[in-house]
């Protein structure tokens, strides 16, 4: 029998808002083109968002991207790609005419550079990141060591919780662990508010035990995009 090691189970609740949040452009066409001219529309930009998801993921791998958000008008698309780090050389170019090809109109790339406490998705990504090059620390532990890390930050968040599935430490059965983060200044998540932005994060990692999974809740102070390094591509048809 396989391992439940899903961060959400199987409940209702848990379902994601990745159509809402990705595709509301696309949603909104379905209410004011035609059947058929709509759903023709929404399934080209899946297919072009898959497409340079996965092409941005494996080219920008070492630099830890948190995640990939697309905006598209009738004649300009603009990728905005969250790293962890990021150092200036001709990917940038690259990456543009690249998703030039797969759009066919003008492209607008932009990196931007932020810290692991700028949203959930961040986080996740850190947290994999530490577990991955200490693979023996825990999820307690590589939690720990990156909030001692970066305490520093202006940005801690108000509030932190992670979740992960899995057979932990090499145990039998598989289980469930939790961290919070604690310290001066931080809170309880809100969760049953309907009016507090609470953000989400799911994520996986392997270990010599089995896959397990993370799930990311943060409450984040409100976020300075001054405070961001951005990197700008632009690629003309």
């Amino acid at each position: 029998m396989g391992q439940k090691v899903n961060a959400n189970g199987f409940r209702a609740s848990a379902c994601s808002l990745y159509f809402a949040e990705k595709y509301k452009t696309s949603y909104m066409e379905t209410i004011a083109l035609s059947h058929n001219q709509s759903i023709k529309n929404y399934r080209e930009n899946l297919y072009k968002t898959i497409l340079g998801k996965k092409y941005l993921e494996a080219t920008l791998k070492k630099y830890n991207v948190t995640d990939v958000n697309v905006h598209r008008t009738d004649h300009v698309t603009t990728w905005v790609v969250n790293v962890l780090t990021y150092k200036e050389d001709n990917v940038g170019d690259k990456i543009a005419k690249k998703l030039f090809e797969i759009e066919k109109q003008t492209t607008i790339v932009e990196i931007k550079e932020v810290n692991l406490f700028y949203s959930a998705a961040a986080f996740c990504t850190a947290l994999k990141a530490q577990l991955k090059k200490d693979k023996e620390s825990g999820l307690k532990q590589a939690a720990d060591f990156l909030i001692q890390k970066n305490q520093k930050e202006k940005n801690m968040p108000k509030a932190l919780r992670v979740e992960s599935n899995g057979r932990h430490q090499g145990a039998e059965m598989a289980g469930k662990e939790f961290w919070v983060m604690s310290g001066t200044g931080t809170g309880a998540l809100p969760l049953q508010s309907v009016d507090v932005s609470v953000q989400e994060a799911n994520g996986e990692y392997n270990t010599r035990y089995g896959l397990l999974s993370l799930r990311v809740l943060m409450l984040p102070k409100e976020q300075k995009e001054e405070n961001v390094v951005k990197h700008s591509y632009k690629k003309e048809g």
